[in-house]
Protein backbone atom coordinates (compact mmCIF):
# COMPACT_ATOMS: atom_id res chain seq x y z
CA UNK A 1 0.00 0.00 0.00
CA UNK A 2 2.84 2.28 0.94
CA UNK A 3 4.69 1.41 -2.16
CA UNK A 4 1.54 2.31 -4.40
CA UNK A 5 0.71 5.66 -2.79
CA UNK A 6 4.64 6.70 -3.21
CA UNK A 7 4.59 5.80 -7.07
CA UNK A 8 0.92 7.49 -7.67
CA UNK A 9 2.81 10.89 -5.95
CA UNK A 10 5.90 10.37 -7.66
CA UNK A 11 3.62 9.88 -10.95
CA UNK A 12 1.70 13.21 -10.09
CA UNK A 13 4.50 15.06 -8.81
CA UNK A 14 6.25 13.95 -12.75
CA UNK A 15 3.21 15.30 -14.17
CA UNK A 16 2.91 18.27 -12.84
CA UNK A 17 6.36 19.22 -13.64
CA UNK A 18 5.79 18.02 -17.32
CA UNK A 19 3.15 20.46 -17.78
CA UNK A 20 4.61 23.46 -15.69
CA UNK A 21 7.73 22.93 -18.40
CA UNK A 22 5.68 23.06 -22.02
CA UNK A 23 3.65 25.61 -20.83
CA UNK A 24 3.87 29.68 -21.90
CA UNK A 25 5.96 31.64 -19.15
CA UNK A 26 6.11 35.24 -19.02
CA UNK A 27 9.64 36.55 -18.84
CA UNK A 28 11.04 40.00 -19.02
CA UNK A 29 7.39 41.21 -19.99
CA UNK A 30 6.61 38.85 -23.26
CA UNK A 31 5.26 35.14 -22.87
CA UNK A 32 7.49 32.25 -24.51
CA UNK A 33 8.29 28.59 -24.33
CA UNK A 34 12.08 27.87 -23.20
CA UNK A 35 13.85 24.37 -22.05
CA UNK A 36 17.85 23.67 -21.92
CA UNK A 37 18.40 20.47 -22.76
CA UNK A 38 21.87 18.69 -21.58
CA UNK A 39 23.51 15.72 -22.65
CA UNK A 40 27.29 14.86 -22.90
CA UNK A 41 27.53 13.40 -25.81
CA UNK A 42 25.59 16.24 -27.73
CA UNK A 43 28.12 17.91 -30.49
CA UNK A 44 27.30 21.75 -31.00
CA UNK A 45 28.15 20.54 -34.84
CA UNK A 46 25.45 17.75 -34.81
CA UNK A 47 22.77 19.93 -33.32
CA UNK A 48 23.25 22.71 -35.13
CA UNK A 49 22.95 20.64 -38.24
CA UNK A 50 20.18 18.39 -36.58
CA UNK A 51 18.49 22.02 -35.88
CA UNK A 52 18.73 22.71 -39.81
CA UNK A 53 16.90 19.79 -40.35
CA UNK A 54 14.52 20.69 -38.57
CA UNK A 55 13.74 23.72 -40.25
CA UNK A 56 13.61 22.27 -43.16
CA UNK A 57 11.25 19.37 -42.58
CA UNK A 58 8.84 21.37 -39.78
CA UNK A 59 8.18 24.61 -42.48
CA UNK A 60 6.95 24.54 -46.07
CA UNK A 61 10.12 27.05 -47.23
CA UNK A 62 13.06 26.53 -44.95
CA UNK A 63 14.94 29.60 -46.37
CA UNK A 64 11.75 31.75 -46.21
CA UNK A 65 11.53 30.95 -42.23
CA UNK A 66 14.98 31.03 -41.18
CA UNK A 67 15.63 34.63 -40.28
CA UNK A 68 19.34 34.02 -38.57
CA UNK A 69 21.57 31.63 -39.21
CA UNK A 70 25.59 31.31 -37.83
CA UNK A 71 26.97 27.72 -37.72
CA UNK A 72 30.20 29.30 -34.99
CA UNK A 73 27.74 30.55 -32.50
CA UNK A 74 25.58 27.00 -33.23
CA UNK A 75 22.76 30.02 -33.45
CA UNK A 76 19.20 29.56 -35.71
CA UNK A 77 16.14 32.18 -35.69
CA UNK A 78 13.42 31.13 -37.52
CA UNK A 79 9.53 32.57 -37.75
CA UNK A 80 6.88 30.42 -37.44
CA UNK A 81 3.28 30.64 -37.91
CA UNK A 82 -0.19 28.34 -37.25
CA UNK A 83 -3.64 28.41 -37.35
CA UNK A 84 -6.09 27.48 -34.41
CA UNK A 85 -9.89 27.34 -34.46
CA UNK A 86 -13.05 27.02 -33.02
CA UNK A 87 -16.44 26.44 -34.89
CA UNK A 88 -19.63 25.95 -33.23
CA UNK A 89 -22.78 25.07 -34.64
CA UNK A 90 -25.98 25.31 -31.98
CA UNK A 91 -29.62 25.05 -32.10
CA UNK A 92 -30.04 28.41 -32.07
CA UNK A 93 -26.67 30.16 -32.84
CA UNK A 94 -22.97 29.76 -34.50
CA UNK A 95 -20.10 31.38 -34.63
CA UNK A 96 -16.18 30.77 -35.95
CA UNK A 97 -13.34 31.91 -35.20
CA UNK A 98 -9.43 31.73 -35.79
CA UNK A 99 -6.25 32.64 -34.07
CA UNK A 100 -3.40 33.37 -36.56
CA UNK A 101 -0.41 32.42 -34.37
CA UNK A 102 2.75 34.20 -35.17
CA UNK A 103 6.04 33.37 -33.71
CA UNK A 104 9.85 33.00 -33.46
CA UNK A 105 11.55 30.04 -32.78
CA UNK A 106 15.42 30.40 -31.70
CA UNK A 107 17.78 27.20 -30.95
CA UNK A 108 21.27 27.82 -29.47
CA UNK A 109 23.49 24.75 -29.81
CA UNK A 110 26.80 24.09 -27.49
CA UNK A 111 28.76 21.06 -26.95
CA UNK A 112 26.50 19.39 -24.51
CA UNK A 113 23.63 21.13 -24.79
CA UNK A 114 21.29 23.13 -26.48
CA UNK A 115 18.62 25.78 -25.84
CA UNK A 116 15.46 26.61 -27.72
CA UNK A 117 12.78 29.31 -26.85
CA UNK A 118 9.95 30.28 -28.39
CA UNK A 119 8.56 33.56 -28.51
CA UNK A 120 7.74 37.19 -30.06
CA UNK A 121 4.01 35.40 -30.13
CA UNK A 122 1.49 37.72 -31.73
CA UNK A 123 -1.85 36.42 -32.53
CA UNK A 124 -4.56 38.01 -34.77
CA UNK A 125 -7.99 36.79 -34.05
CA UNK A 126 -10.79 36.50 -36.51
CA UNK A 127 -14.43 35.22 -36.72
CA UNK A 128 -17.95 35.61 -37.05
CA UNK A 129 -21.25 34.80 -35.90
CA UNK A 130 -24.69 34.83 -34.71
CA UNK A 131 -24.78 33.62 -31.33
CA UNK A 132 -21.68 35.66 -30.10
CA UNK A 133 -19.85 38.98 -30.41
CA UNK A 134 -16.09 37.63 -31.84
CA UNK A 135 -14.27 40.76 -31.99
CA UNK A 136 -11.27 41.08 -35.15
CA UNK A 137 -8.41 41.87 -33.22
CA UNK A 138 -4.82 41.53 -32.64
CA UNK A 139 -4.80 40.14 -29.08
CA UNK A 140 -1.91 40.14 -26.10
CA UNK A 141 -1.61 37.09 -24.01
CA UNK A 142 -2.53 39.32 -21.15
CA UNK A 143 -5.81 40.15 -22.38
CA UNK A 144 -6.62 36.58 -23.15
CA UNK A 145 -5.74 35.19 -19.56
CA UNK A 146 -7.66 38.48 -18.27
CA UNK A 147 -10.83 36.81 -20.42
CA UNK A 148 -10.19 33.64 -19.77
CA UNK A 149 -10.09 34.39 -15.57
CA UNK A 150 -13.22 35.77 -16.32
CA UNK A 151 -14.99 32.97 -17.47
CA UNK A 152 -17.62 34.73 -19.96
CA UNK A 153 -18.63 33.19 -23.26
CA UNK A 154 -15.64 34.57 -24.48
CA UNK A 155 -13.42 33.24 -21.82
CA UNK A 156 -14.69 29.85 -22.23
CA UNK A 157 -13.58 30.06 -26.20
CA UNK A 158 -10.55 31.77 -25.47
CA UNK A 159 -9.97 28.91 -23.15
CA UNK A 160 -10.38 26.31 -25.30
CA UNK A 161 -8.09 28.08 -28.29
CA UNK A 162 -5.19 28.90 -25.69
CA UNK A 163 -5.21 25.05 -25.07
CA UNK A 164 -5.14 24.23 -28.93
CA UNK A 165 -2.67 27.09 -28.88
CA UNK A 166 -0.55 25.84 -26.07
CA UNK A 167 -0.52 22.23 -26.99
CA UNK A 168 0.50 22.96 -30.77
CA UNK A 169 4.01 24.96 -28.99
CA UNK A 170 4.15 21.53 -27.04
CA UNK A 171 3.91 19.44 -30.62
CA UNK A 172 6.65 21.94 -31.92
CA UNK A 173 8.44 21.71 -28.60
CA UNK A 174 8.77 17.67 -28.89
CA UNK A 175 9.75 17.74 -33.00
CA UNK A 176 12.40 19.74 -31.66
CA UNK A 177 13.49 17.40 -29.28
CA UNK A 178 13.59 14.37 -31.46
CA UNK A 179 15.74 16.13 -34.43
CA UNK A 180 17.89 17.41 -32.23
CA UNK A 181 18.27 14.42 -30.11
CA UNK A 182 18.96 12.47 -33.38
CA UNK A 183 23.09 10.43 -33.10
CA UNK A 184 24.99 10.61 -36.33
CA UNK A 185 25.33 7.25 -37.93
CA UNK A 186 28.65 5.60 -36.79
CA UNK A 187 28.09 3.36 -39.39
CA UNK A 188 29.95 4.35 -43.37
CA UNK A 189 26.87 2.35 -44.91
CA UNK A 190 25.41 4.57 -47.35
Amino acid sequence: MKHSLIVIMAFLCFNCYAQKEEGLVKKDGAYQIESIVSDSSYKKETLFKNSKIYFVDAYKSANDVIQYSDKEEGKIIGKGFFKVENVKDAFLGWYQVYWDVYYSTEIICKDGKYKYRMYGISITQTGKGNSTYIPNANLSMDEIYSEIKKNSKLGKLYAKLNADMISQFSANSDMIKLYLGKRESKKDDF
